[in-house]
Parts: C-alpha cells; structure tokens; sequence
C-alpha cells in the first residue's frame, strides 16, 4: 500500500484486505478509516461496497464482511464534488 494513513484500527479482514489495498492505490485519497463492524446478517458478497453518502471531507460507504457489515470513510486530499466522483466512480470498479 501507498503510504495513506488508515487511522487507528488496521487490522483488516480476509474478505475485504485486498479491496482496501486497491481503494488506497486510488488517486487523491488522504486517508481511509474503518468504521465500528455491527454483525448483522446480509445477503451481500463479502467485500461488496455500497455507497452511502459524499461528506464535506470525502465519502462514505457500507463495506460487507463475512461477518456483518462494517463503515468505510474515505478522505479525499482535494475535497471538491468533481474529484469525490471521479474518487468514487473508480472505486466502484474494486467493489464486488
């Protein structure tokens, strides 16, 4: 990985590590930070990203697990609408 700073909690799941490490190749992105996992069953593939909503510093998405689901807040370094888009559009083609 790039060096992007991933917060404090970085420990990351076997369904979802590769997906975090492409997203982090990405472009733009300052830093990426796991949310609190809730254990929730789902029907979603494990390492699925749905995107939730664009926030005055980035983006934030629900990250699907083997266990539950998990959120995903993505910081962009030049945080306009235009750049958040094209952030976001390129890291769809990682979700499964």
């Amino acid at each position: 990985m790039k060096n992007i700073s991933m917060g404090k909690h970085q420990s990351l799941g076997k369904s979802y590590k590769n997906l975090v490490q492409n997203i982090s190749k990405v472009p733009n992105i300052k830093k990426i930070i796991l949310g609190k996992a809730l254990n929730i069953k789902h029907s979603q593939p494990p390492g699925r990203l749905s995107f939730k909503n664009y926030t005055d510093a980035g983006i934030k998405y629900k990250l699907y697990t083997n266990n539950g689901i998990r959120d995903l807040f993505i910081i962009i370094n030049k945080n306009n609408r235009k750049v958040s888009k094209i952030v976001s559009s390129t890291i769809s083609k990682y979700s499964n």
